[in-house]
């Protein structure tokens, strides 16, 4: 079949997802094959183990660049596009992300503060959550930016480490010792 730089290519070797970003272009099936041809393909081919880590090694690339040019807003949209690969849900628990990826020890995300880090360092509470978060402790943990919006972008950050709320060790040492309890009626 043809592919998006005019070459001949497998059905395998296609990039069947029309929601990737442009980069993957020329990898993806060429316009003239009639749509439900791409739907048949994309049925019949799903997406492999090999051609899934070149698709997760480019979009990380990517994001790398975004981080070292401080670039916030192309890294969400990467991060988006990465979550969308993964196929990770929504809501409830983020799933367990394939070890050989090593996601969580190649991404950094932003902070709220701005800088970028890694997701295991952060705290990735519901932007509603976080005033009582800092109600609650006087010191409270670097959280992800709140520019991540996407539900699924957020899983991707949990997935990579980053803790949904405060660990449970820390709440059961501000409850007990009162140490780092923030101070005044709101933490009572």
């Amino acid at each position: 079949f043809p592919n998006g730089a005019g070459e001949r290519v497998a059905p395998r070797a296609l990039v069947l997802d029309p929601k990737l970003p442009e980069v993957f272009r020329p990898r993806m099936p060429a316009e003239e094959l009639p749509p439900a041809l791409r739907t048949w393909l994309r049925a019949t081919f799903p997406l492999q183990d090999r051609t899934l880590d070149l698709l997760v090694d480019h979009l990380v690339s990517e994001h790398d660049a975004a981080v070292a040019d401080r670039d916030a807003q192309r890294s969400h949209t990467l991060l988006g596009h990465l979550a969308r690969l993964l196929g990770l849900p929504e809501e409830g628990e983020p799933p367990p992300l394939p070890r050989r990826l090593k996601l969580h020890r190649r991404l950094r995300v932003e902070t709220a503060a701005g800088r970028f880090s890694r997701p295991r360092r952060l705290l990735a509470t519901a932007p509603e959550h976080w005033a009582l978060v800092t109600q609650f402790s006087a010191t409270p943990p670097e959280r992800v930016s709140a520019g991540y919006t996407l539900p699924r972008v957020r899983m991707l950050i949990r997935a990579c480490g980053a803790q949904g709320d405060l660990p449970d060790d820390t709440l059961e040492a501000l409850l007990r010792t009162g140490e780092g309890l923030a101070p005044g009626l709101a933490a009572a």
